[in-house]
């Protein structure tokens, strides 16, 4: 879909597949023998713009091959990390506010949710336990005292 002549241009518009090695190959050396841009765009049927992003970020790649994407680094280190998986597994039922406050390291309620995550320690529900009663808790106060000396065998 075109957008309209100085309209808004969509944040969300695909973008183009990246250049292949060889194609980039092709474009650098084209550029060393002397061809525009425009006419490198022209016979290998590409934007101009894409033409000229390769030839500035040339010296940048080694054969043509882009850097890995490390993406953004993560704010928390693997001490910490270890740290809050520790204080997870001694106490599962911490919040994420005691466990931002236990652990001392600055981080959001998200980020300590991906880590807890990677690690499957998260969506499940604490078991539900029946409710001590005075009733129930008055037989075992009575079931106690009379089975004190009991020994090993009984």
């Amino acid at each position: 879909m075109s957008r309209r002549p100085l309209g808004p241009i969509s944040g969300n518009r695909p973008r183009g597949p990246e250049l292949t090695p060889c194609k980039r190959g092709i474009v650098n050396g084209a550029v060393q023998f002397g061809a525009t841009p425009k006419y490198i765009a022209e016979q290998e049927r590409v934007p101009e713009s894409t033409v000229k992003w390769t030839i500035s970020r040339a010296p940048h790649r080694h054969n043509g091959i882009s850097k890995p994407r490390s993406g953004r680094p993560t704010i928390v280190n693997d001490r910490a990390r270890r740290h809050i998986i520790h204080i997870t597994r001694l106490n599962p039922q911490i919040t994420y506010e005691d466990l931002k406050k236990e652990s001392k390291h600055h981080y959001s309620k998200a980020t300590a949710y991906h880590i807890l995550r990677d690690y499957g320690l998260t969506n499940w529900l604490a078991k539900k336990r029946p409710l001590l009663t005075k009733e129930v808790a008055a037989k075992r106060l009575a079931w106690c005292p009379e089975r004190r000396h009991w020994g090993w065998e009984e």
